[in-house]
């Protein structure tokens, strides 16, 4: 039923159920039986049909608004189970010492973030000799650090 709300939204928001389905890589038959199977699910119609244009039944207009947040919500969720399951392909491991943990070190993560919204940041603190363990054992790709050491 979500995929069919999403359709629905796809149609409402072109305002065209070729352009929906061209946007939702779907035939335009095969939107509109979605649409059809939407409506006889929920009991009541979401377009008056007319020809080869249509109009939001005043049904469909409340449906429309009240699961606006429903289809933003599965996106995000989508998104984020998304980066959760590619993890390891797009994080980058960044190790600090303790006494780093100042404003600066947060607003470049921030910004790092906003920049590569495809990449997840991991972030470590710990004492000099940890931070040099973790980037020996490729557990950590970077360290913020004030100590030169020799590998």
């Amino acid at each position: 039923m979500l995929n069919q709300i999403m359709y629905f939204h796809a149609v409402v928001q072109e305002h065209s159920f070729s352009k929906a389905a061209f946007e939702c890589n779907i035939s335009q038959s095969a939107i509109s039986q979605q649409i059809k199977s939407l409506e006889d699910r929920l009991g009541f119609k979401l377009f008056i049909r007319k020809n080869r244009s249509f109009e939001v039944t005043e049904a469909g207009q409340y449906f429309y608004q009240q699961t606006i947040v429903l289809a933003d919500d599965y996106r995000r969720v989508v998104q984020r189970a998304s980066k959760i399951a590619h993890r390891n392909d797009n994080c980058l491991k960044v190790g600090y010492l303790r006494s780093y943990a100042g404003q600066q070190l947060q607003s470049t993560i921030v910004t790092f973030t906003s920049v590569h919204q495809d990449t997840s940041v991991e972030i470590t603190e710990g004492n000099h000799e940890e931070l040099y363990d973790l980037l020996r054992s490729n557990q950590i790709d970077i360290i913020l650090n004030d100590q030169r050491r020799a590998f």
